[in-house]
């Protein structure tokens, strides 16, 4: 909510921060915050950074027998107010079921307009949008867990608006405009709804694993595939693999995603 990253970054994305004050008081099964924060958002508008949000808000959780749940209220002076929540249960020894939502008064979207002959990529003010996510998590015997969520996210683009941007670019009047559009979305998802299967291996030496995310209004899919050797604990290594799919009218396809193969090394000191 405060301080998001690119949700399509190879590694885990380390969030800039927020300058907050923050007040708890505890219950014997749960508490209730109190925060005064600033909320960063990271891209540039017409070549500069988008100014800082602040405000306050509140959070009640509560773990009750066999769920957990919380309630978030909080308003900003740029996005308006903020009001959500989100449960979670375990059932049995393998499955866990979440699920969230939070409703924002206002949020930024990009649109293409026409200026003297050329389409410029300008942010506009919209009122109203949801997002929510229902997910799974399974451990099988064997050590594999698979996790399959899906989201909806009302501040993205509808595929109709990716549509319209996409005809404009191939009429040859301004291709960048889409680099410009992805832009705006680099700490919000490129597509409104979102299916995504996630399998991995809890083998500690070998940790072999594969995610599959897919758009269901544009069949457009992400597919990253990756293998982590840990024998020793201090070192892990780490090969992956990230390739798009869809066809030529995905808009993967159209943003030019590039099939990407990358190495990591971790060392704890």
């Amino acid at each position: 909510m405060f301080s998001p990253t690119d949700s399509l970054a190879i590694y885990t994305a380390v969030p800039p921060g927020t300058l907050m004050v923050t007040g708890d008081y505890f219950t014997e099964s749960g508490n209730v915050t109190f925060i005064c924060n600033e909320t960063r958002v990271e891209y540039l508008e017409r070549g500069e950074k988008v100014k800082s949000g602040h405000g306050c808000g509140g959070r009640y959780y509560q773990f009750f027998d066999g769920y957990e749940a919380q309630a978030v209220a909080h308003y900003d002076n740029e996005l308006g107010f903020r009001v959500g929540g989100s449960a979670q249960t375990v059932i049995g020894n393998s499955l866990e079921l979440h699920g969230s939502f939070i409703w924002q008064q206002r949020h930024r979207t990009p649109i293409v307009t026409a200026h003297h002959g050329f389409n410029n990529v300008e942010t506009v003010w919209q009122k109203g949008s949801i997002q929510a996510l229902l997910g799974l998590n399974y451990s099988f015997s064997v050590g594999i867990t698979a996790i399959v969520e899906y989201w909806h996210d009302g501040r993205a683009p509808s595929n109709q608006q990716w549509r319209e941007v996409v005809a404009g670019a191939n009429e040859g009047a301004s291709e960048h405009q889409l680099s410009l559009y992805r832009a705006h979305f680099a700490t919000q998802n490129l597509f409104r709804d979102n299916l995504m299967v996630h399998l991995r291996s809890s083998n500690p030496t070998w940790q072999p694993e594969v995610t599959w995310l897919m758009n269901p209004s544009d069949n457009s899919m992400l597919i990253d595939t990756g293998l982590c050797y840990s024998k020793y604990e201090s070192t892990r290594l780490c090969l992956g693999y990230r390739s798009y799919a869809g066809g030529n009218k995905s808009i993967y396809e159209q943003l030019s995603y590039q099939k990407t193969g990358y190495l990591s090394v971790e060392i704890k000191l």
